[in-house]
């Protein structure tokens, strides 16, 4: 089996002064706060279909897609947020579970 996973984050020529100046004085958690609550809400369904995944995998010995495509598209979501909080990405995480258009 194969469990890998891969996380490229390109370095920038050049990082935003204005997001490190809002980072240093906290104001960057009001402009997430978007996130932080729908990704708060999702958290409850998420530790749901993780629960649920888990029967399924014991009875059937495999992951659904669907499950499987929620669970990922969650984590690609909150590692984002944590990315641009944190000032390793200067780029608004979007609102998607998508990896597509980022």
């Amino acid at each position: 089996m194969n469990y890998e996973v891969d996380l490229t984050v390109e370095p920038a020529p050049r990082n935003s002064r204005l997001l490190a100046l809002l980072g240093i004085f906290q104001i960057k958690w009001l402009l997430l706060l978007p996130h932080l609550i729908l990704l708060t809400l999702i958290t409850l369904i998420w530790g749901l279909v993780v629960w649920i995944g888990y029967w399924i995998v014991l009875f059937s010995g495999r992951m659904p897609d669907g499950l499987r495509s929620f669970i990922t598209g969650y984590q690609r979501w909150l590692v984002r947020v944590v990315l641009w909080n944190a000032g390793i990405v200067d780029r608004y995480p979007p609102f998607t579970f998508s990896d597509e258009d980022y």
